[in-house]
């Protein structure tokens, strides 16, 4: 959407997203898919590890579990990723809410399914992400929704920005935050309202808040999610 509207570029090499950082304009092999994704790529034939550079002042975290990977809040580094075959290396940075729907055997499968809205929290506890859903057929881009979602100081909120669209539209199932200071996590509340301790969890390993919010609530619904 952005790219249509705005000229944005969707995948970017790392010193796009970061201009100032020398190291980064030197990478030639990572690269970033918009500003939350960046991946790590094994490119020599047979090598099971890659010497993979992390940007200063951020967070990043594994795409799969969510786990904090590396802290170079500090100062940019470089860590060696074992990288077995057939496997990737994907991180997503500090400070972004990726809403992401399950894989499925075709386009039209997979955009009925539940939303998860994955939140990986910055070194300040704070993420931005937006979410664009059409119709999946028009071109000229006059029916959609746009929403946009802010993690602060304890809360998600979700502010819808546009709703043109009168296609039916998915649910979000499952909200999943990751963060340096969850761990005391005690009460989380959709609307005020308090969830069952049985629809939210605290992964013992991963450090990751999961709530299941059980049937879902309509991606054109705007809420406020808080965590203390």
């Amino acid at each position: 959407y952005l790219a249509h509207t705005q000229g944005m570029t969707v995948q970017r090499p790392l010193w796009m997203n970061f201009p100032d950082d020398g190291v980064a304009a030197d990478t030639e092999y990572q690269f970033m898919l918009g500003n939350e994704v960046m991946v790590v790529p094994v490119v020599d034939q047979g090598r099971t590890s890659v010497d993979g550079y992390f940007p200063q002042g951020q967070l990043w975290y594994d795409f799969s579990s969510l786990a904090l990977s590396v802290d170079s809040s500090a100062g940019g580094l470089t860590k060696t990723l074992d990288t077995p075959l057939e496997s990737v290396n994907v991180f997503v940075r500090g400070g972004s809410v990726l809403p992401m729907q399950e894989a499925k055997m075709t386009t039209t499968e997979a955009r009925t399914t539940p939303f998860t809205l994955t939140i990986a929290l910055c070194k300040n506890n704070g993420a931005f992400g937006s979410l664009f859903f059409d119709d999946g057929v028009q071109i000229d881009l006059k029916q959609y929704l746009s929403v946009d979602y802010q993690a602060k100081d304890g809360a998600l909120t979700a502010t819808i920005n546009h709703d043109s669209l009168s296609a039916t539209v998915p649910t979000i199932g499952t909200i999943r935050i990751s963060g340096k200071d969850l761990a005391t996590t005690s009460k989380v509340a959709l609307n005020g309202a308090p969830l069952d301790s049985s629809n939210w969890s605290m992964g013992s390993a991963t450090g990751v808040l999961t709530i299941n919010l059980g049937t879902g609530i309509s991606i054109k619904d705007a809420f406020t999610l808080t965590w203390e």
